[in-house]
C-alpha cells in the first residue's frame, strides 16, 4: 500500500517539478546580465564551461586567475554569486539535463558530464533537481510517446 501511495504522490508531483523548471528557466535572469565581471573570473567561467567534463582543481583555477586559491574563491562567489564548484555542478546538471531529455543511458551521461560515478551523479541530480535522473527522464519519454501517439 505504502508504494502505491508513493506512487501516487509521484504521479501527482511530476507536472509541479516541471512547471516549476519550465517557469524558472524562462523567467530567470542571469547573474551576470546584472553585473560586469573581472577578466579573471571570465576566464574561470570559460574555464569551467568548457572543461566540465574533468576533473577541475582550486589550483588549476587558481593558476588561470592568477590569484590565491582563496582570492579566487571570494571573487568568484562575489561576482557570480555561487562558488566555483557550485557553478561547476550547475554546468554538469545542466549538460546531463540536455542527455537524459534525449534519452541518453544514465550511466554513460554520468561519466560523459564529469561525474565520478552513476551513484555520485544520482545523489548530486536529486539534491540539485528535486527528483531522481530517471524520473527526470520518464517525463520525457512519456511526453514523446504521448506526441508520437
Amino acid at each position: 500500500m505504502l508504494s502505491y501511495h508513493r506512487a501516487v504522490c509521484w504521479y501527482v508531483r511530476r507536472p509541479f517539478y516541471f512547471l516549476i523548471e519550465q517557469l524558472l528557466e524562462e523567467h530567470m535572469v542571469p547573474v551576470e546580465a546584472s553585473r560586469e565581471l573581472t577578466e579573471a573570473v571570465k576566464a574561470m567561467k570559460e574555464y569551467l564551461d568548457t572543461h566540465y567534463e574533468e576533473s577541475i582543481s582550486l589550483d588549476t583555477l587558481s593558476k588561470i586567475s592568477k590569484m590565491s586559491r582563496y582570492q579566487l574563491l571570494r571573487l568568484f562567489t562575489r561576482e557570480v554569486g555561487v562558488s566555483p564548484y557550485r557553478y561547476l555542478q550547475s554546468i554538469r546538471i545542466a549538460k546531463a539535463k540536455r542527455l537524459l531529455e534525449q534519452g541518453e543511458a544514465i550511466g554513460k551521461l554520468a561519466l560523459d558530464c564529469g561525474f565520478s560515478d552513476q551513484s555520485h551523479f544520482t545523489n548530486y541530480f536529486k539534491s540539485f533537481i528535486g527528483i531522481t535522473p530517471k524520473q527526470y527522464q520518464s517525463i520525457f519519454t512519456q511526453k514523446r510517446s504521448e506526441l508520437d501517439e
